[in-house]
């Protein structure tokens, strides 16, 4: 019991001096804390009575005058700039400064005037200077300010002249009449004036207006020429096609040429169609249209493709004719030349004299046969080159 008493008094013991501790601590807190303060205060007093340097105000506002008229009579505007803004800081409400600002956008305009686009950037910016020295200004004086500010900006503002819209395509139309470009490039370029035209027209419709005038003819008649222009080539490639290869392929069919010759002037005359075909298409917009000789050209294109069809039915007759014969003179295999006579020849486009010789023939041939030879021949004859 003694020794815990004895525990007790000691923890007692030093929890008091740690009590005694903290408040001797928290004291001398406060007490420096209060000296800062004080002395704060007391440089705060000496500070105040310490001089800074002359005011913003006190500057020589005569000297940035000075500068501002030399930069500004050798037409130095950026440096001219400069001056007037430090005099704006300065002295912002002086009348000299006003004057000056104003000084300077008359010599930035009088520059202007004479094409000097970097003249033209300094007369907005001085403007805006100018505008800027309003609130500095005497309360009678401000309206003034104000409307010479008003009477500069009106004077900067560009009047864009109104244009007709059927004036600017007519402009347009002249381009394309006189230009150089490829004709799909023109005929592009008409197209698009058109349909700018019939917008135009649509609007006058909508606002209860007529669009009066001639400006669609004149398109007609700038496309007519180029349509004409575009011709020119398709005109020479028909104009090759008759001349250079259907005349040519038409007069050997008539000189008796050999049964080889035929069989490859068979080939050139298929050829020769299918090209004449595909000149049928091209030619009908052209035709339409109006463009001179296109109409004409086209018609004869159909005639050539009739001659040049029959010229080719002649020429194969003719071969076919020479086949028969050389079939009916052979002394060979009878089976083997009636069978080459079916394989080769096509019936349905014999002529009726030539078929009647082909089936006289045939049948001299085929009498002679064997029955199994006659099966053969006969499906050689439904298939032809399919029996192979």
């Amino acid at each position: 019991m003694t020794v815990m008493r004895i525990a007790g008094l000691i923890v007692n013991v030093l929890a008091l001096g740690f009590l005694v501790g903290c408040v001797r601590n928290d004291s001398e807190v406060i007490t420096n804390h209060d000296d800062v303060v004080g002395s704060r205060r007391a440089a705060g007093e000496h500070n105040a009575n310490v001089s800074e340097g002359p005011a913003p105000a006190s500057r020589n506002v005569t000297e940035f005058f000075t500068r501002f008229d030399s930069a500004l009579e050798s037409k130095r505007f950026e440096d001219a700039l400069d001056f007037l803004r430090a005099a704006m800081v300065v002295a912002p409400g002086d009348e000299r400064t006003l004057q000056a600002a104003e000084r300077f956008v008359a010599a930035a305009t009088a520059e202007a005037e004479k094409q000097d686009q970097g003249a033209e950037v300094f007369v907005d910016v001085g403007i805006d200077q100018l505008e800027g020295l309003i609130p500095f200004q005497q309360p009678d004086r401000i309206p003034h300010v104000r409307a010479r500010v008003r009477e500069l900006r009106a004077a900067r503002t560009v009047e864009y002249p109104v244009v007709d819209p059927v004036k600017a395509l007519h402009g347009e139309l002249k381009l394309v009449a006189a230009s150089k470009a490829r004709v799909e490039v023109k005929l592009r370029s008409l197209h698009a004036i058109r349909a700018e035209l019939e917008s135009l027209e649509a609007l006058a419709l909508r606002e209860g207006r007529e669009l009066s005038s001639t400006i669609d003819v004149e398109i007609d008649r700038v496309e007519f020429e180029v349509l004409a222009e575009a011709y020119q080539p398709l005109r020479e490639r028909r104009k090759a096609w008759v001349n250079d290869q259907v005349i040519p392929t038409i007069n050997r069919i008539n000189e008796q040429p050999s049964a080889p010759q035929r069989m490859q002037l068979e080939t050139d005359c298929l050829k020769l169609l299918n090209d004449g075909r595909r000149f049928l298409p091209e030619l009908a917009p052209f035709a339409e249209a109006d463009v001179p000789d296109a109409k004409r050209h086209l018609d004869d294109t159909y005639d050539r493709l009739e001659r040049l069809t029959k010229a080719r039915e002649m020429n194969y007759n003719l071969w076919a004719l020479a086949r028969i014969r050389e079939a009916e003179s052979s002394e060979g295999n009878k089976f083997g030349t009636c069978r080459l006579l079916v394989r080769e020849i096509d019936e349905q486009r014999l002529s009726p004299w030539v078929l009647e010789r082909f089936t006289q023939i045939y049948k001299k041939l085929f009498e002679e046969l064997s029955d199994s030879d006659k099966v053969l021949i006969t499906r050689a004859r439904i298939l032809g080159r399919l029996a192979d």
